[in-house]
C-alpha cells in the first residue's frame, strides 16, 4: 500500500510539474529576456499578392518580412529586387507600398493609412493634417466643426487639443471625448 501511495504522489507531482512547465513556455513568459513589444499594425499596398493590414513583429522588422507577409510580389519576383531601405522609423498606422517597375527594379514608399483604418487601430489623427471628411469620422464631430478646425489651422496651426474650445459650440466635454481620436503632431 505504501509503495502505491509513493508512486501515485510521484505521478501527480510529475504531472503538475509538466503542466506548469507547459504553461510557463506556452504563454511566452520568459525571465531575463527582452520584453515582448506589441506588434506594428501596418498596411501593405501596391504590387503584392495579398494587400492588407498586417501585424508585424517589431523585433524582426525587415523589408523582406513585410513583403513576405503580403505574399510577395504579384509577378513572383523575389526580394533581391528591393532597393536598400530601412524600416526603423515605421509606426503603426503607416503603409508600405511596393512598386514593381517594367525594368525589373522595385521601389518602396512609406505612406499613411486611410484615416478610418488608423482610427480602427486606435491611432489618433493629427489636427494639423486631417481633412474635413476624415475629421467627420470621429464620433460626434459635426461637419461644421470639422470645417472650422481646418479653416482655423490655415491661419494658425493647432498647438494643443484643448485649443478646440476656441471653436464656437465646442465645449470641454466634447474635447475630452475627442482626445482619444485626435493629436497635435510634432
Amino acid at each position: 500500500m505504501e509503495r502505491k501511495s509513493i508512486s501515485a504522489v510521484a505521478v501527480l507531482a510529475t504531472a503538475i510539474f509538466l503542466v506548469l512547465l507547459a504553461r510557463f513556455y506556452g504563454l511566452g513568459v520568459r525571465r531575463g529576456g527582452p520584453s515582448s513589444a506589441p506588434p506594428l499594425f501596418i498596411e501593405v499596398r501596391g504590387d503584392v499578392r495579398k494587400p492588407g493590414i498586417y501585424a508585424i513583429d517589431r523585433n524582426n522588422l525587415a523589408m523582406a518580412g513585410v513583403l513576405d507577409a503580403a505574399g510577395g510580389f504579384r509577378d513572383g519576383s523575389g526580394v533581391r529586387t528591393l532597393p536598400p531601405c530601412s524600416l526603423d522609423g515605421l509606426k503603426s498606422g503607416q503603409a508600405v507600398r511596393f512598386i514593381r517597375r517594367d525594368s525589373g527594379t522595385s521601389d518602396v514608399r512609406i505612406e499613411k493609412m486611410e484615416a478610418a483604418a488608423r482610427l480602427a487601430l486606435g491611432e489618433r489623427l493629427d489636427l494639423n493634417e486631417t481633412s474635413v471628411d476624415d475629421l467627420c469620422l470621429i464620433p460626434q464631430m459635426k461637419p461644421e466643426t470639422a470645417e472650422a478646425i481646418v479653416s482655423r489651422r490655415r491661419d494658425k496651426p493647432w498647438r494643443s487639443i484643448d485649443e478646440l474650445t476656441e471653436i464656437r459650440g465646442v465645449g470641454r466635454g466634447a474635447v475630452e471625448k475627442w482626445k482619444d481620436y485626435l493629436e497635435v503632431g510634432i
